[in-house]
């Protein structure tokens, strides 16, 4: 059986990316896969205890930067960082020829930087999943002829690449949207009925880590006339701040208070429960700058909650404007707000988009389809067989 590693760079935490992973080790069927990893973390924790073969790799503490720091610094720095680099390319060299692996499944930029050269040097088929519109030059560039396969999460994604890498290297990219588990992320039912059946109370929720390319203090903004005006209705975020992003969770909170609603937001930090949070929502916001392909818009409607977002990377794929909910230009409050205010003052349009969302996850994105698509592409163009097909 052929036999794929999966690499990813960012070890210490189980969040977006690394969750959209995990179905492929631990899900799939037509080949054998290993977790590669530089360090042991949370990450390997949840891998290891889910029955996947994890290797750790370490690398020098010279190369554990974050953040665009491993590429940043002067002329010398970086000189011996590309030592160091080199250095570790060596033990990977050794590791893959000990293995004897079928193909190399880079999930982020980090692994892909890490991984890549030595595998191609090796002749070892590349697949990079790119799952965020956010465009890195340097390493796009080099990514998009280092790769064999790219997966892009959604349409929108590869518009981070330049007109002239997609005219060039068009034929690598394949479009692959993640899935939702089902039985997870469920509507609540009638006879559990918690939501008074009345405009007036509404709840609106955002889940998603609290850094300014989430858009939280614009949707404070947006929500602040709906939040005055209807003692009823309530404001939720649920997840802690982003790495280096304490200063803007205190601004939005700072901001909470300027404007007198604090009684009316609330601040649940680190969710391990996402379900609970979105049953006792009615209305999904997610007011990002830039997205691939969000997760969490794939829970609401699995919960089946309305949704409303801004156009970043591919939201406007999954959300239908006007059908399970609406879409909004990153950036406009004035938009966010007209939609939110909409919702709010009508509870059967909310149960009617609700009801849209969930049926388009069912239809077009369930984990069980993720996870054949993904088989299903791998023995066809990596592996080129067609035993999934």
């Amino acid at each position: 059986m052929d036999d794929i590693v999966f690499a990813a760079g960012y070890y210490d935490a189980f969040t977006g990316s690394q969750q959209s992973m995990y179905p492929l080790l631990v899900e799939t069927t037509a080949f054998d896969s290993t977790l590669l990893l530089p360090e042991w973390g949370e990450c390997a924790e949840v891998f290891d205890a889910a029955g996947v073969t994890v290797d750790v790799l370490r690398y020098p503490e010279r190369l554990d930067k974050f953040g665009g720091q491993l590429l940043a610094g002067g002329v010398g720095e970086k000189g011996v960082t590309g030592i160091w680099l080199l250095s570790y390319y060596l033990d990977v060299v050794r590791y893959f020829r000990s293995n004897s692996f079928d193909a190399l499944y880079c999930n982020d930029v980090r692994s892909l930087l890490l991984f890549a050269p030595p595998a191609k040097v090796l002749g070892i088929p590349i697949i990079w999943y790119v799952r965020i519109d956010t465009p890195i030059d340097r390493i796009d560039h080099v990514g998009v002829r280092l790769a064999d396969h790219i997966l892009t999460i959604s349409d929108g994604v590869r518009e981070r690449f330049t007109d002239e890498e997609l005219s060039t290297y068009g034929s690598k990219f394949t479009t692959l949207y993640t899935g939702v588990d089902l039985e997870r992320f469920t509507p609540i039912e009638e006879d559990e009925q918690h939501k008074t059946e009345t405009n007036e109370s509404v709840t609106f929720v955002e889940v998603a880590s609290i850094q300014s390319r989430k858009g939280q203090r614009e949707l404070v903004e947006a929500l602040e006339p709906v939040l005055r005006a209807n003692e009823h209705a309530r404001l939720v975020f649920a997840g802690d701040h982003a790495e280096g992003e304490a200063a803007y969770r205190r601004d939005v909170k700072r901001h909470v208070s300027e404007a007198g609603i604090d009684d009316s937001v609330e601040f649940l930090g680190w969710v391990d429960d996402v379900p609970s949070v979105l049953r006792e929502a009615d209305v999904f916001v997610l007011p990002s700058e830039n997205e691939g392909f969000p997760r969490s818009i794939l829970e609401a409607f699995a919960a089946g909650l309305p949704v409303v977002a801004t156009d970043a990377g591919g939201t406007d794929e999954l959300v239908t404007d006007g059908t399970n909910g609406f879409v909004v230009p990153v950036g406009d409050t004035e938009a966010l707000r007209a939609r939110l205010m909409k919702l709010a003052e009508d509870a059967a349009l909310r149960d009617e988009m609700g009801a849209a969302g969930r049926r388009t996850v069912e239809r077009e994105f369930s984990m069980m389809r993720y996870t054949e698509m993904f088989e299903q592409f791998v023995c066809r163009h990596v592996f080129n067989n067609e035993r999934k097909a």
